[in-house]
């Protein structure tokens, strides 16, 4: 058995250290024996205020953020819906994953401004 109370009690700091190095959001990988096929990319990507919406037909979607300089993206949060509400203006794009987490290529990029 493992004595949980260290964590708890942050005495040495490992809480804090777990929540620095484990506060962006990703997304477990595939790992399965077989191949997978991989979903559709989603389409039709439009924006309504700051509601983003798509087509598409697979188990859940990935919302991503495109950070400055446009070279690396953070996922924002995952949903089985076709719509998403934008927290912030800039570029946004999605992904369709399959129930274990095949992910489709990028959609289109779209500019929330």
């Amino acid at each position: 058995f493992y004595n949980s109370s260290a964590l708890k009690n942050n005495k040495i700091g490992i809480s804090d250290a777990i929540k620095t190095t484990l506060r962006n959001k990703v997304l477990l990988p595939y790992l399965g024996r077989t191949a997978e096929q991989k979903p559709a990319t989603p389409t039709d990507i439009k924006l309504n205020g700051t509601t983003l919406t798509w087509s598409g037909n697979a188990a859940y979607y990935a919302i991503y953020k495109l950070e400055a300089g446009g070279k690396k993206a953070a996922l924002l949060g995952t949903t089985t819906q076709k719509t998403y509400t934008l927290p912030t203006k800039g570029t946004y794009f999605i992904s369709a994953l399959t129930a274990v987490n095949e992910e489709s290529e990028i959609s289109d990029q779209i500019d929330y401004k």
